[in-house]
């Protein structure tokens, strides 16, 4: 009957909506109800049946003047959806079960998105070699980036003493696309509080070990937004493991 059984969650039963969707039907009727309900629910798609009348016959187990009875009653009574047409074929569908089916997919897909999403946080290569491109900003949304024209505008001056990190930082090919978040004192200083201060002899080998990471991890790249937290990160990391061998010395 094209029927396949197969382990399945259990069916979700309303026994109120049950009884007062039957209450018209006769004794026969309800059983035949319950019975389609159940193997709509076991069925390749969940809530619907496409059967010939043979078939349906031969399900509900009694003779063909009653499973036609049958039949015209449910089709009156409108607890179901049923559809003839001219070669004795029957579509039988639950309206209920069909919908709570596509609402569980639904609600699978989005968690598989959501999942997705989660193991495949970096960036393709197809869109990183677009974040390499400083002055196309398809990955930053407009609201961002009337953020970033109102940040550049008021970015903190660079004092003399301090521009020869500036120029190191313009002087580092892997930072060219970010370059933009960098240039703001303001941030420098935040990280030098945080950090102890930047010194030369501290900076430079750190931005060299910063470039060769780059070069070796270039799925993982942060994007140019993402690179003011990555140098923070990593100074910070690196101006604690300093103190530690300091102090265990």
């Amino acid at each position: 009957m094209g029927l396949t059984v197969t382990k399945l969650p259990f069916i979700q039963f309303y026994p109120s909506d049950f009884l007062q969707d039957t209450r018209i039907l006769s004794l026969a009727g309800r059983g035949a109800w319950m019975d389609l309900l159940c193997a709509m629910w076991v069925a390749p798609e969940r809530g619907k049946l496409e059967w010939t009348m043979d078939q349906l016959t031969n399900f509900l187990g009694c003779s063909a003047e009653l499973s036609t009875s049958i039949i015209d009653e449910l089709m009156k009574s409108g607890v179901g959806v049923f559809v003839t047409d001219g070669n004795g074929n029957v579509t039988v569908k639950s309206r209920r079960m069909q919908r709570e089916e596509s609402q569980r997919k639904q609600l699978r897909a989005r968690v598989q998105r959501h999942r997705n999403a989660s193991s495949n946080a970096s960036v393709t290569e197809k869109k990183r070699r677009i974040f390499q491109k400083p002055y196309i900003r398809s990955h930053i949304s407009e609201e961002e980036d009337k953020i970033a024209a109102r940040l550049h505008k008021t970015k903190a001056a660079w004092p003399p003493d301090d521009e020869w990190l500036l120029r190191f930082l313009k002087s580092q090919p892997f930072l060219e696309h970010a370059i933009d978040y960098l240039d703001d004192y303001s941030w420098w200083e935040d990280v030098a509080k945080a950090v102890g201060g930047l010194e030369p002899e501290f900076v430079e080998p750190e931005f060299a070990k910063m470039s060769a990471w780059y070069k070796e991890n270039n799925q993982r790249r942060p994007t140019a937004k993402g690179t003011r937290r990555f140098i923070r990160h990593w100074l910070e990391k690196a101006k604690s493991q300093r103190r530690f061998h300091v102090t265990t010395k």
